[in-house]
């Protein structure tokens, strides 16, 4: 795990920009520092040392320099690759998993990508045709920001190393779009930045600089492959196998290895594998809030699989880390699971370099509440859209503030999948933004937003529809945005071996009632980890990872929300209207309502744009 840094055609000091944008990204690469330049390109990177640990320095060049990379991530299946490489004449000066890139580049070109198995951002200078190549692992578990000014384009792992140097800071701007966008994910989805002037590199892709500029294109995404044949049973001991095979290529390092384990079946899997394979080290973190503690569930699960296992608790001051952890993000983010998330990091980067994460299994298996809601829904849906958009939408105005009902039936009112993917979201698009920012919008909804970025296929089932969507936003946009930062902030690399690739393309091959069998949800994936832990550890209530917030706002950190979310506050940010959001707070506090998502979402804001504002 490392940060890479890059700049096209710069015309400033390219030396102080380089070294900017490395001091920015430190954490990721506490280890080393490197850095290389030619006539039209500047590379930096800043090093993790996970494999090689003498001899991976990067940047890294093939036999003659004239390829060169910076790369960040792990290739998981660079051996297989190194051989072949090596018998087809390929000298290698080390053994680590970045000089295969420069080698299979020579080989293959940019074709090279669709034979990596791994998490990845990297950048890559060919100096006989003068271009850059860059590239994004298949779901995201690496970022990778580029912004452009003219002619100069600027990359990172990291949208603060952008902003770190002056002369590209000044010429940023908020872009409207994404702030509309945010208020309805509690996050800013890819390409799209909360600055006009950068994007993302989405999942999947690989862009070319050259003399024509910046061209991205698509080498991957998530499809419906060859319809799995066998029994369901055959399927759990497929998938069994499968994330085995993904645990082991992901235990590779020269370093101490750990995994995150909440107790929940995604991580129970992963660490039950783990143990399997030998010394298996867990790390948890609980609340002493019992609705939000999994701490015992953990416990039993290590014990069963004999892994070591070490906890530690969140306090309530915790939250104040809103401070110190918003701006690591670049850009505003509001996952509030983030905190411990962090707090987990910490506590696991005291004992290893290394930790395995139990993230993509809701998303591949179907494991959230919401795929539920257009199943259950479905009947209602019947009903002609004018009636469901106008005629729930009146009665759910007309209903007192407090009927439980309520908000049913205004989501009902709305497009099912977005219902389910948005969850109320664009309900407070319209109220908490300020005119000038709407005015700004280029009016497309959010959820057509997000299908035209997924393009999911026609012809499938709801099931697959949503989980394909959420694959190429939600996941990438928060969840994998969530574990990169907050584990690179204490200089842990993270790696999720349930999204490994082989593992990705067998999932979309079940049918949608391997993963919702009988009411149960992932239960193909729970089904497997039967083969592990005994049934009361596996079929159990799902807590999430989820913060008491609400609770939180209205004791220990009701003055840090009155003070941030102010009404002098929020004239000065420009974005949201003061009224709207006082009478947010205000039904919080009292009891009456529970808006602790969309104050948290606005108070990031807030600590990031002044945050922001104080680096220019």
């Amino acid at each position: 795990m490392c940060g890479i840094a890059g700049l096209w055609r710069y015309d400033g000091d390219r030396r102080a920009a380089i070294a900017a944008m490395g001091a920015a990204m430190a954490h990721r690469g506490p280890d080393d520092e490197g850095d290389y330049f030619a006539d039209d390109v500047a590379l930096g990177h800043r090093r993790l040392s996970i494999i090689d640990l003498a001899g991976g320095r990067q940047p890294i060049g093939n036999e003659d320099g004239s390829i060169v990379v910076v790369f960040n991530g792990e290739i998981y299946n660079f051996r297989e690759l190194r051989d072949g490489l090596i018998r087809r004449g390929h000298r290698f000066a080390t053994q680590s998993d970045t000089e295969t890139l420069v080698h299979l580049y020579e080989d293959e070109g940019e074709r090279m990508v669709e034979s990596l198995n791994g998490m990845f951002a990297f950048a890559l200078y060919d100096a006989p045709r003068r271009r850059v190549l860059l590239a994004r692992d298949h779901v995201g578990v690496k970022p990778l920001y580029v912004a452009r000014f003219g002619e100069t384009i600027a990359f990172a792992s990291e949208l603060g190393a952008i902003a770190a140097v002056p002369e590209l800071a000044a010429r940023l701007s908020l872009n409207p779009q994404a702030l509309f966008h945010y208020t309805a994910l509690f996050y800013v989805p890819d390409p799209l930045t909360v600055y006009t002037e950068a994007e993302k590199l989405p999942p999947g892709c690989l862009a070319i600089i050259d003399d024509g500029g910046l061209h991205v294109r698509r080498y991957w995404r998530p499809r419906i492959g060859e319809p799995f044949g066998g029994t369901f049973a055959e399927a759990a001991e497929e998938l069994d196998a499968l994330v085995g095979r993904a645990v082991r290529r992901q235990l590779v390092a020269d370093v101490p290895v750990g995994a995150f384990l909440s107790g929940g079946v995604d991580s129970s899997l992963v660490v039950a594998h783990m143990a399997a394979a030998g010394d298996a080290r867990a790390f948890t973190v609980g609340f002493s809030e019992a609705d939000y503690d999994e701490r015992r569930y953990a416990r039993a699960v290590a014990a069963r699989v004999g892994a070591t296992h070490a906890e530690s608790l969140m306090p309530v001051e915790a939250a104040k880390l809103v401070y110190e952890l918003t701006p690591r993000f670049g850009e505003p983010f509001a996952d509030s699971s983030a905190l411990p998330t962090y707090l987990v990091s910490k506590a696991t980067r005291a004992h290893v370099t290394v930790a395995l994460s139990g993230d993509g299994g809701d998303e591949l298996f179907g494991g959230y509440g919401k795929y539920d809601l257009v199943r259950r829904e479905a009947w209602l849906r019947r009903l002609p859209q004018r009636l469901r958009r106008d005629g729930f939408r009146r009665l759910a105005e007309r209903l007192p503030a407090r009927w439980r009902g309520k908000n049913l039936l205004r989501a009902l009112a709305m497009d099912q999948e977005e219902y389910a993917l948005l969850m109320l979201g664009p309900l407070r698009q319209a109220t908490l933004l300020c005119d000038d920012v709407l005015a700004a919008c280029d009016g497309e909804a959010t959820i057509d937003f997000m299908r035209r970025l997924a393009e999911p296929p026609a012809g499938i089932g709801p099931l697959t529809r949503l989980q394909l969507i959420d694959m190429q936003t939600y996941l990438p946009g928060d969840i994998l945005t969530k574990v990169d930062r907050m584990s690179m902030a204490v200089s842990l690399e993270t790696r999720v071996p349930l999204l490994d690739k082989d593992v990705v393309e067998f999932a979309f091959r079940l049918p949608a009632h391997f993963k919702r069998r009988r009411g149960v949800r992932k239960a193909v994936l729970k089904r497997a980890l039967e083969r592990h832990l005994p049934k009361s550890l596996v079929h159990r209530r799902k807590q999430g990872f989820g913060v008491p917030l609400a609770e939180w706002f209205r004791r220990d950190l009701r003055p840090l929300v009155e003070t941030e979310l102010s009404e002098a506050s929020l004239r000065a940010g420009g974005v949201y209207r003061p009224a709207a959001v006082r009478a947010l707070l205000d039904e919080h506090l009292s009891g009456r309502r529970n808006h602790s998502a969309n104050l948290w979402q606005m108070l990031a804001f807030v600590i990031w744009r002044r945050h922001a504002a104080a680096r220019r």
